[in-house]
């Protein structure tokens, strides 16, 4: 017997779909979890559509046709044709059998079996030559990142987001977080999200260091997109593939030593592990990344956030991605090379002060404020921090006098 939240949820998917209707509706009342009839729906959805046909005339022509074995396999071709698209598009082949195996339930389920060539589509691959990364190695892709890949770290290891939801985004939407973290300057600015179309609830909070590295990344990149990790369009957000590419590179800019493959969805793996590591329960762990809950009454969802805010510290400890701590030799080594990297940019931003004040492309003022600049740079990123946004709003103010002459 199906709870009425997941009949709702089938029904509501079968409404909005011009290529979903009852026959895939009998298919989904076969599973129980709102994220197998989410996962299964969409990508069977996106098959249709691909190949310009509903459910309805898929069964329609089964029933009609005299060979069954004939359909079995032109529908077979169909599947494999759309699986190597998947592969031409950059994605796993663990992700392209995943997304056929949902076609092939429908076939199964609603009519027969497509035939496909064995060893056509590849065996799933274990997740055994994927390399977890420890917090150490995390820290030393933060600190060779660049403005931008510091907050899609950052931001990453907080929430623990699949790409897909992370990529979603919205500007505005952060903004107003990383805006309320500042003005109550609460160390943990934390918040409910639904994922997806599943709008399964997930606790999500923001670390120290996103918030300062969002900040950055949103004051230098473009106002008038709505996405928060837009491309060079503005228009569009970036890819997966695109995200997957900043963690490979950070990676080597790291020097990091792989045992495995990476891509983005490690971090939520780490995330994850660093949660249940810091004293988390299954389900305090599966309502931090999203995970379909067994309970949806709003009076538990208060006593999981509150239980959960209370380990936050604890897990904060274990995700940190701000200086290296481990006490070892190779530890001593990687903090004098941050101080050396910290030394040389404030000797190169006092030079370049000094040539622009030599150039006279700035005032004696404007001079000595840039050094200033540079001198809180010694001083910790605090002192920093605060200069900067008070430079930020003296600009701000600039701008709107001169707009008003």
């Amino acid at each position: 017997m199906k709870t009425s939240t997941i009949q709702d949820y089938i029904n509501s998917r079968i409404e909005e779909s011009n290529f979903l209707n009852e026959p895939s509706k009998r298919w989904l009342e076969e599973y129980s979890s709102k994220d197998t009839v989410y996962s299964h729906s969409n990508r069977f959805e996106q098959f249709l559509k691909a190949i310009n046909k509903t459910d309805v005339e898929l069964v329609e022509e089964y029933k009609e046709t005299q060979n069954k074995d004939e359909y079995a396999r032109k529908y077979g071709k169909e599947v494999l044709k759309y699986y190597h698209n998947y592969i031409k598009q950059g994605y796993s082949s663990n992700t392209a059998r995943s997304v056929t195996s949902s076609i092939r339930a429908f076939f199964t389920s609603q009519t027969i079996s497509v035939k496909i060539k064995r060893r056509s589509i590849r065996k799933i691959r274990r997740a055994s030559n994927q390399h977890m990364f420890t917090q150490a190695e995390l820290k030393k892709l933060f600190f060779v990142a660049d403005v931008r890949d510091k907050a899609i770290l950052s931001t990453a290891v907080s929430l623990g987001y699949a790409s897909k939801d992370f990529l979603g985004l919205k500007r505005k939407f952060i903004e107003s977080l990383v805006e309320k973290a500042e003005k109550t300057e609460t160390q943990f600015i934390s918040f409910e999200y639904s994922r997806g179309k599943t709008n399964e609830p997930a606790f999500s909070f923001l670390t120290p260091e996103a918030v300062t590295s969002l900040r950055a990344w949103l004051d230098i990149n473009d106002k008038e997109s709505q996405w928060l990790w837009h491309n060079h369009t503005s228009v569009n957000h970036i890819t997966n593939r695109a995200l997957n590419d900043v963690i490979q590179k950070l990676a080597e800019r790291a020097n990091i030593t792989l045992t495995g493959k990476v891509s983005f969805h490690l971090l939520r793996k780490f995330l994850m592990s660093s949660a249940v590591e810091s004293g988390f329960n299954t389900l305090e762990a599966d309502y931090l990344i999203g995970h379909s809950l067994p309970i949806s009454e709003s009076t538990y969802l208060l006593t999981l956030n509150k239980s959960i805010t209370e380990k936050l510290p604890g897990l904060y400890k274990r995700i940190t991605l701000t200086g290296y701590t481990n006490g070892t030799k190779n530890g001593k080594i990687e903090e004098l090379e941050e101080t050396v990297k910290a030394q040389e940019v404030i000797i190169k931003g006092f030079l370049d002060a000094m040539t622009k004040y030599m150039k006279s492309e700035i005032s004696k003022e404007e001079t000595a404020k840039e050094i200033e600049m540079v001198k809180a740079l010694k001083n910790g990123t605090k002192e920093y921090d605060l200069l900067m946004k008070e430079e930020a709003e003296r600009r701000k103010k600039e701008g709107n006098e001169n707009k008003e002459q």
